[in-house]
């Protein structure tokens, strides 16, 4: 599946405008992502292509991934010192970055570097994590002073201007930061530092019946905030069960998968029509 969404997403890359990048939305019936490049859908093909090049072992995934994270730095989605952008129009040629941060960009970018410096063991790529996760820490924890290392979102939390989407986007940010530790353990005493703090606030804006448990979203205010809801709940999960990564027996190795895992196209034909290898791809990469 990894291989099929891979491919799909490779013959979208469009070159038309901003040198390349991904569009937000790729069906009419959302006209406004028709014409907006974002972090969050390139920042997901990079950290595919990282994930892919670590679990089959080939040199294509790799090039792809190092293609789209160079492209991420060039168009202005993510800036000298790591923080991720939202995106830009594509009419303006990616012009006009639209600043507002995310966790769940970040967070999606973060893993992705992560994998990558365990699968290349390149030092660039230890360095780019690092990084990123100071920047990670600076931009998304302790909104006050009473809040050290508690997790937020700074575009619309404090604020009350988060739509049900960005609900969830803790949740995302919590995943990455937890499974980068995995991949590169050197990570994980900090990432313990902010994700405890914040899997125990987490756990205070829950609510528990019987039957069901419901979490809020403003993890820094010590109790219910009155938000209740499944993005919410969601997130406080995904960073509670990260709690799990501390006792995990960490394998920093990284083994790709041989021919007898991972299936070739020939192999099965419910395999996407129209595959193309990723070989192919990065021959006609316009390095």
């Amino acid at each position: 599946m990894g291989r099929n969404i891979f491919n799909s997403l490779a013959t979208r890359w469009n070159t038309t405008h901003c040198g390349g990048g991904l569009l937000w939305q790729i069906y009419e019936s959302n006209p406004n992502g028709l014409n907006y490049k974002n972090s969050v859908s390139n920042g997901g093909f990079f950290q595919l292509g990282a994930r892919l090049a670590a679990a089959t072992g080939d040199a294509a995934y790799v090039a792809w991934a190092n293609h789209v994270w160079d492209w991420s730095v060039n168009v202005g989605f993510i800036d000298k010192d790591l923080k991720v952008y939202d995106g830009a129009d594509a009419r303006d040629n990616c012009s006009k970055t639209n600043y507002l941060s995310f966790t769940y960009s970040t967070g999606i970018y973060l893993y992705g570097a992560a994998v990558m410096a365990n699968y290349t063991e390149q030092e660039v790529w230890r360095e780019r994590t690092r990084k990123m996760l100071e920047t990670t820490r600076s931009s998304f924890f302790s909104p006050a002073e009473n809040s050290t290392n508690i997790m937020y979102e700074p575009a619309c939390e404090t604020v009350n201007t988060c739509n049900t989407d960005m609900k969830t986007f803790k949740g995302y940010l919590s995943r990455f930061l937890w499974q980068s530790a995995v991949v590169m353990p050197e990570l994980l005493p900090q990432v313990k530092e902010i994700l405890v703090p914040s899997a125990l606030a987490a756990a205070h804006v829950c609510e528990a019946t019987e039957t069901n448990v419901t979490c809020g979203q403003k993890w820094y205010v010590g109790g219910s905030d009155g938000s209740l809801g499944l993005g919410q709940t969601m997130s406080a999960l995904e960073i509670v069960q990260g709690l799990i990564v501390s006792h995990y027996p960490v394998d920093s190795t990284s083994v790709p998968l041989d021919n007898s895992t991972v299936r070739n196209p020939q192999d099965s034909g419910a395999i996407h029509i129209g595959w193309i290898r990723p070989s192919t791809f990065v021959a006609a990469l316009p390095l």
